[in-house]
């Protein structure tokens, strides 16, 4: 039986936020993007996550670029940090006493 990609709903962007889906955003403008709705993030998170294709770009003249319709669609599908938390609360050298 093959595995079926289950659809995750991206709720709605605020009326404030002008998404769009051309890739006009470099990486300083992605962080700039994201540090504008209060999500701080570094240039190597975003390269991170781009390298893992778990967040999309596009190549345009040599460079990453990023369409702010999906930074908003993977900063909304992003579990908690609690939820990734919860992994690590016992494993040797992040024990806190």
């Amino acid at each position: 039986m093959a595995r079926v990609a289950i659809p995750v709903r991206v709720p709605d962007p605020p009326a404030h936020l002008d998404v769009s889906p051309v890739p006009d955003k470099t990486i300083a403008d992605a962080i700039a993007w994201y540090a504008g709705i209060g999500v701080p993030v570094s240039e190597r998170w975003i390269k991170t996550v781009t390298d893992r294709r778990e967040l999309s770009c596009r190549i345009v003249a040599g460079r990453r670029m990023y369409s702010t319709e999906e930074l908003w669609r993977f900063i909304v599908t992003r579990p908690t940090r609690t939820a990734g938390a919860a992994r690590y609360k016992n494993t040797k050298g992040n024990r806190t006493a």
